[in-house]
């Protein structure tokens, strides 16, 4: 298509408002010269309107077009004046065309535009310019070849510069809509790789594109522990330091965690057992190690792991853990909690447990918070393990609530306490103070119920 002033217009045949075409020169060396001379934008011809005038030169020795406007103002209508409402340019194939202007004042009296046919070329367009990976993954750089005004050969992709260990490429054959391909790179040394994928064209001339990308290689690390081994007396807690790093441009979240804890053990991590880790400055993290009573004593291995997100696997340090004979008493209660009919005893039951040979004379007391209630618990002392024990509790009938029940037992050397929750609960009943009745009639009157502390179940009701 060759738009030298695509609009609506309106020559006149016969006259001299309308288009003509001549030959100029001579062969090889010819000129096609197609004029608009002097004509009208539509419907304009017969109602008063002006005209404008404009050529296009075609060429027989070369593939240039040449546009030539000699008059663009209609004055009526002046709308159109300059090619306010025309399109200018050209078309040379269904998806490649150059637009010179539209629908603007673009055009002006004396001006012209030679059109030359660009060599054919092609054009390389990532969809990203900077990756990330971890060690040994594979990234890849996605990106389009188009081939452009004509181009019809092959291009060999390639890495160039400062390339990570493993950079592929390929040979593809652009399209005029594009032609997508990947560049897969990699590399087992942390750290930030600046190259070029680069594409070059099998024809001749040889043309050459480069397009500068990024390939960020990370990885995290987890340092060996400080102390490398833990020896703890059984039902006690240890504590141990390991580091987090980063290689390579890695900033990001680590996740620690156990494996291979006694049942019943548990690992706490400070600041967090997630943290921010960048290269550079490690970041320090505190291992604990609590373990439950009646643990048994032994060896154990430990492994403290750390995993981020996007990671190929975890990383992990050794941990070995010795439990070490501890003799001591255990307080194990039944329950957590337990609850009673305000102005009744709440009961629980507590045993008395023997860990690591443990013997001895345990006294056992209690106390309850906030002061209140009464607390009482028997027998006391016990030395036959396990001993088998009852804490009670008393509230008045008006003192419905929470409360937390102390156990302490002491055998003179050491002494340990457990904690359970304890709720009083009640109900109240509130009638009318007197009502008045009729001999021989059915006399009626509300009473009404309410829990209290939240008291459930049911209520037997009687009158005398």
């Amino acid at each position: 298509i060759v738009a030298p002033f695509w609009d609506d217009l309106q020559p006149i045949y016969p006259s001299a408002n309308n288009v003509f075409w001549e030959v100029q020169g001579a062969v090889p060396s010819r000129e096609l010269i197609v004029e608009w001379r002097d004509v009208y934008k539509y419907p304009y011809a017969f109602l008063g309107g002006g005209t404008v005038r404009f050529q296009v030169v075609l060429f027989e020795d070369r593939d240039d077009v040449l546009f030539n406007y000699s008059d663009v103002q209609f004055g009526q209508p002046s709308y159109g004046d300059n090619g306010a409402s025309a399109g200018v340019g050209i078309q040379v194939s269904s998806a490649e065309a150059t637009q010179y202007s539209f629908a603007t004042n673009s055009l002006s009296a004396g001006l012209s535009l030679l059109w030359e046919l660009a060599q054919p070329e092609f054009s390389i367009a990532p969809a990203s310019l900077t990756r990330t990976s971890f060690v040994g993954q594979t990234a890849g750089f996605l990106a389009t070849v188009k081939a452009l005004y004509g181009f019809n050969a092959s291009v060999q992709l390639s890495c160039v510069g400062n390339t990570p260990a493993v950079c592929s490429g390929g040979t593809i054959t652009p399209s005029l809509r594009g032609t997508d391909f990947t560049v897969q790179a990699s590399d087992s040394t942390a750290g930030i790789y600046n190259f070029q994928i680069q594409g070059q064209s099998t024809g001749n001339p040889t043309i050459t594109h480069q397009i500068a990308v990024t390939l960020n290689v990370v990885d995290f690390l987890i340092g060996a522990p400080t102390p490398a081994s833990l020896s703890i007396p059984n039902g006690g807690r240890g504590e141990t330091v390991v580091n987090l790093s980063g290689a390579g441009p890695f900033n990001g979240d680590v996740t620690l965690s156990c494996a291979g804890l006694p049942a019943g053990a548990r690992c706490d991590f400070a600041p967090s057992g997630t943290v921010n880790v960048t290269s550079g400055t490690p970041t320090s993290v505190t291992v604990s190690v609590t373990l439950q009573p009646k643990t048994p004593v032994g060896n154990y291995q430990l492994s403290i792991g750390a995993t981020a997100a996007g990671a190929p696997g975890a990383k992990s340090q050794s941990l070995p853990l010795t439990v070490q004979s501890n003799p001591d008493f255990v307080l194990a209660p039944a329950v957590a909690a337990f609850r009673s009919v305000a102005g009744t005893a709440g009961a629980a039951g507590i045993t008395v447990e023997s860990q690591d040979g443990y013997s001895g004379n345990v006294a056992l007391s209690c106390s309850v918070s906030p002061a209140g209630p009464a607390c009482s618990i028997a027998p006391s002392p016990v030395s036959a393990f396990p001993a088998a024990t009852t804490v009670q509790v008393t509230t008045s009938a008006t003192t419905p609530g929470d409360y937390t029940v102390t156990i302490t037992g002491n055998d003179g050397n050491r002494t340990h306490s457990v904690t359970l929750a304890y709720s009083s609960i009640a109900y109240v009943v509130s009638a009318p103070p007197s009502i008045t009745a009729y001999p021989t009639a059915s006399n009626r009157f509300a009473v009404n119920m309410a829990p209290q502390n939240g008291y459930r179940g049911k209520v037997s009701v009687s009158c005398n």
